[in-house]
């Protein structure tokens, strides 16, 4: 399965929000990664760092302008899941706060 497709899901999608499938370049203090899909509540993003259970982390989430010029959104949060896949993390963050530079 491609990782930029939705999962399959089965049965109601248990979410306060939405949930939107976007790639976009994610830096922490501890290196990149790239995210699977954000919401309002949320992000869940792969990286090649392993991250912790309960760790606290600021992500700096890149969106990029036509123009060339770049907006920084940074959220910090607690990890809520992490699994291992094909040599990779997949992580997800609850974000409890959000700022944008």
């Amino acid at each position: 399965m491609d990782r930029a497709s939705p999962p399959p899901y089965v049965g109601t999608e248990r979410r306060r929000t939405p949930r939107y499938y976007v790639q976009l370049p994610v830096e922490s203090a501890r290196g990149t990664g790239a995210t699977l899909d954000v919401n309002e509540d949320g992000v869940r993003f792969e990286t090649n760092l392993r991250f912790v259970y309960g760790e606290v982390v600021t992500l700096r989430l890149v969106f990029r302008h036509i123009a060339g010029d770049y907006t920084h959104i940074d959220v910090t949060g607690a990890v809520v899941r992490v699994e291992e896949v094909a040599e990779m993390f997949v992580v997800a963050l609850r974000v409890d706060e959000i700022h944008v530079d």
